[in-house]
């Protein structure tokens, strides 16, 4: 509820009223509270500083990791492209290969048959 932050401020503006007898005692007091106010709210603006530089971090550590995953999935996209070319590959190969092993039966039926015929 209430931070130590608060209970400065509070004890130096409440020992300033209580304190004062003199409205010298009640300037110097006040001064001493308003020094307090400002050094708190210094305090309070370095550790809002703190936080921007930390989230400019996490953000910079973000847009690395994306970057990372993106070069990690296109690797993978790469990857796959060039299996699916070799499969491709393949698949021409053995179709060319049906091809030969048919003119191959052919030629030995055609050569069985001039035998046969002679």
């Amino acid at each position: 509820m209430f931070s130590s932050d608060d209970f400065i401020s509070y004890s130096a503006i409440s020992s300033g009223y209580f304190l004062s007898n003199t409205p010298i005692i009640t300037q110097i007091i006040f001064s001493i509270s308003t020094i307090t106010l400002s050094r708190i709210f210094e305090h309070i603006h370095d550790k809002v500083e703190g936080l921007n530089a930390a989230l400019n971090e996490l953000q910079e550590v973000a847009d690395r990791i994306e970057a990372e995953n993106k070069k990690g999935i296109d690797n993978v996209k790469e990857a796959l492209e060039n299996l699916v070319k070799k499969e491709r590959e393949v698949d021409e190969f053995k179709n060319e290969e049906k091809k030969v092993a048919e003119i191959m039966t052919t030629l030995d039926d055609q050569e069985s048959a001039s035998a046969a015929s002679i």
